[in-house]
């Protein structure tokens, strides 16, 4: 911070504007809608790294070493999905936010599906890699999508309340998930059916958004 940011911001002069109470964001329809969003993406994301371990030694009987191989390689593709989904949402989807999310929403919940059911280790990779690199672009569109709809003296408290919702989504979907494999007797097709169902619902659940 101290090397890169400037010390002079440029301050925009005009009228000084009350930012509008936490009360009133908690009952406005687009903050609700967008913590319900980052909820669900979360949900799907941290869902499908908290369990993956697991998944691969059971299904692959691959050794601990491997595991952390493979992980580490989607960590590589995920960052760069975080990277160049900015690019794209600003040069692309300018405007059209919502369409790119739910697009990528159902394209994720095909891509959990093809994870889970394939009997192939590199195909399951390949699906994995794309759908990390997918979720998180959505993840970028919905959290950047507050600046591009709300008041700029209320977008601090927006981002909160909407970053709770992610932060919620990242406590219980380990949980969740456990929760069905355990009712599954082991099996991680149910969870893994539960994530691409709350994908879906993800992307119907951004499109309620108004600007």
């Amino acid at each position: 911070m101290t090397l890169f940011v400037p010390k002079d911001l440029a301050v925009k002069k005009g009228p000084v504007q009350n930012s509008a109470s936490f009360k009133k964001l908690l009952k406005d329809r687009n903050v609700l809608i967008l913590f319900l969003a980052m909820l669900l993406i979360n949900i799907v994301m941290y869902g499908n790294m908290s369990w993956l371990p697991s998944f691969l030694e059971q299904k692959f009987s691959l050794d601990i070493t491997t595991i952390g191989y493979l992980l580490s390689t989607n960590a590589v593709f995920q960052t760069l999905g975080t990277i160049f989904a900015g690019s794209i949402l600003t040069k692309i989807f300018l405007g059209k936010e919502k369409g790119f999310i739910f697009t990528i929403s159902l394209i994720s919940a095909v891509l959990v599906l093809l994870f889970v059911f394939s009997n192939h280790l590199i195909f399951s990779m390949v699906a994995l890699i794309l759908l990390s690199m997918i979720v998180v672009s959505g993840f970028t569109a919905i959290f950047t999508l507050p600046h591009k709809i709300m008041d700029e003296h209320s977008i601090g408290s927006a981002i909160g309340i909407v970053n709770t919702g992610g932060t919620l989504g990242g406590f219980l979907s380990p949980m969740i998930l456990g929760q069905l494999i355990e009712i599954g007797n082991g099996s991680f097709i149910l969870a893994f059916g539960f994530l691409s169902v709350v994908s879906i619902a993800c992307g119907l659940t951004t499109l309620a958004v108004k600007k």
